[in-house]
């Protein structure tokens, strides 16, 4: 019998000790050794310390892993050990008819990345029904759906669904090149991690979500200011999303508030969704758009010249002018200014070009507006 515990670890490895257990009570009880090398399954490693020692490895690992591919990795390298399984590998929902793969260890017959139909395969039916399933074919008999892992000389599949609180993330799966490679037993080992990793992929995906709110403006979908000024908070320090050659950007939609003030503030917000939409899809994805609030927004391309900077604010300007707008029965048109920095020595940090930027867009702004005005520090 098992004491179950309100804690979710305590509770894991006391299933995991019941189960080692049991495996060393079925063959003592029938006045048999552990076998060493047995022609049939279990394939796990056996100790005299038993099967503990894995998952607390496990533990530990996943203790300390900070997000959620991390866990991912982890756990698909950490269960192929425990069930000395070929291949163990984590899918994850994508779409309503598909899963994507996102870690596997051991036969790499399906890449990571790859998506896999929920309609018509094993996984599909583990995370449809919630349960787990179990399959063994020889190649004689193979279902089409596994054809292409029998190929591998894979035989034996164990699905398990990643449940918590109801709702189901994903599959995590194991395969083994023996026939009838695992039984009942194991299938409730599986079961159990699955559901303590789901309850790790729930709370990494929360902390992610609770990221992207801190982080990105919900009206535009580009970052906000704070999450700006951290991916660029000092420029000599070259961060990630710096590099010698840089440009800053600062955008500000003229005339806004007689556009809030003629159409509305709904009609508002919609010109700035779709300002925001075309200035992203005229930058790199690895170049940063931010809105600064209200109706400013913010650019730090990399690897460009002056020359360059320039060049593409003028393809931002154009194209935002020639972009009409409908709202109701409305058609609204809007022009932006723009003032450009670039720094001027290695040592210029980020708030001084971007007081520099905000300079030139002043400039731009007095200078009758729909303007692009480059600092003149930037020509030093």
């Amino acid at each position: 019998m098992i004491r179950y515990s309100t804690h979710p670890i305590l509770n894991f490895v006391r299933f995991i000790n019941y189960y080692s257990w049991l495996t060393m009570e079925s063959y003592l009880g029938k006045g048999r050794k552990p076998p060493e090398n047995d022609a049939k399954p279990h394939h796990r490693r056996e100790h005299n310390d038993g099967f503990a020692a894995l998952p607390l490895g496990f533990l530990d690992e996943l203790a300390q892993s900070s997000s959620l591919e991390d866990v991912l990795l982890c756990t698909s390298y950490w269960v192929r050990e425990i069930f000395q399984a070929d291949r163990a590998s984590i899918t994850l929902d994508e779409n309503e008819r598909e899963m994507r793969l996102y870690a596997f260890d051991g036969n790499d017959v399906q890449p990571q990345e790859c998506l896999i139909p929920i309609e018509g395969t094993l996984v599909g039916e583990a995370f449809t029904q919630q349960k787990v399933v179990m399959s063994s074919h020889d190649r004689s008999e193979v279902p089409s759906y596994c054809k292409r892992l029998s190929a591998a000389g894979l035989t034996t599949f164990m699905i398990a669904p990643l449940k918590h609180k109801g709702e189901c993330y994903g599959t995590l799966n194991i395969a083994h090149k023996q026939l009838d490679a695992y039984s009942e037993l194991d299938a409730r080992v599986l079961e159990t991690l699955a559901n303590w990793v789901a309850a790790q992929v729930h709370k990494h995906q929360q902390i992610n979500k609770m990221i992207e709110l801190a982080h990105i403006d919900p009206l535009t979908g580009a970052l906000n200011r704070r999450a700006f000024v951290e991916a660029t908070y000092f420029i000599n320090d070259k961060p990630r999303h710096y590099d010698h050659h840089t440009a800053l950007l600062m955008i500000d939609l003229d005339k806004f508030k007689e556009i809030n003030d003629q159409f509305g503030h709904p009609a508002g917000d919609k010109v700035l969704m779709q300002i925001a939409a075309t200035l992203k899809k005229q930058i790199r994805s690895d170049d940063l758009l931010a809105r600064f609030g209200g109706e400013e927004f913010a650019i730090l391309l990399h690897h460009v010249n002056a020359e360059e900077a320039m060049t593409l604010a003028e393809t931002l300007r154009v194209t935002v002018e020639q972009l009409t707008i409908e709202h109701h029965q409305h058609r609204i048109q809007c022009t932006v200014s723009i003032g450009i920095a670039l720094p001027s020595s290695p040592n210029q940090g980020f708030e001084e070009l971007m007081q520099l930027a905000d300079n030139a867009l002043y400039v731009a702004k007095r200078s009758g507006r729909n303007q692009i005005i480059l600092s003149d520090m930037s020509l030093i």
